[in-house]
């Protein structure tokens, strides 16, 4: 207890906040993950990526490049998720084949940018619009549970410290609306083309 009562009070640090400091890898709550990645159409994946590697590489002093790891994820995947099971085994929320979702991930991401490049070609339109949205859902569901071993891992199982959305968060979710909007127009206009093409 301090004596003197004039001095100023002393803020307590967290178990959490503590036992996050120098952690190697992102840590995020999957509510906000699921919000920004389901608004920003899938981009926060390639920061969530970016996050992770420029982390660990600041903890353990490994020389690497996060942007380019980041960019090119499908080749880079096996190796994050290999990363993070070897770390703190001891912490890890059950069993988890880092394999199995590195592969089921980055065949989604396969998917998910093939059917983007043919329907900007307009080819299926616009079955493959739909599609290239839909496979958004499966992605975003199959990162969850790589996201919970990594914030078990880090101390903070529910990702609480990295919970709330910042201003630059929100920012980038109105961008990501404003996309959104325009995506779905676009959708709804070319439905209503084919149709009317059908109906000739």
């Amino acid at each position: 207890m301090n004596d003197n009562v004039y001095a100023p009070p002393k803020a307590e640090l967290s178990p959490a906040a503590d036992s996050l400091a120098g952690v190697p890898f992102y840590v995020v709550s999957p509510r906000k993950f699921l919000i920004l990645f389901f608004a920003t159409l899938s981009m926060y994946q390639v920061y969530w990526m970016y996050k992770n590697w420029a982390l660990y590489r600041q903890a353990t002093g490994e020389k690497l490049w996060p942007v380019p790891r980041a960019i090119f994820s499908v080749f880079f995947m096996h190796s994050l998720f290999r990363n993070v099971k070897t770390h703190k085994q001891e912490d890890a929320p059950g069993e988890w084949n880092n394999n199995a979702s590195a592969w089921t991930i980055v065949g989604l991401l396969v998917v998910s940018n093939v059917l983007s490049r043919t329907s900007s070609r307009a080819i299926g339109s616009p079955y493959t619009d739909w599609l290239s949205l839909l496979v958004l859902i499966p992605l975003a569901f199959c990162f969850l549970p790589v996201q919970s071993q990594i914030n078990a891992r880090c101390g903070d199982p529910t990702g609480s410290s990295n919970d709330k959305l910042t201003g630059a968060n929100i920012a980038w979710c109105v961008a990501g609306v404003v996309i959104w909007v325009l995506a779905l127009i676009g959708l709804f206009a070319t439905d209503t083309m084919t149709a009317s093409s059908g109906g000739l």
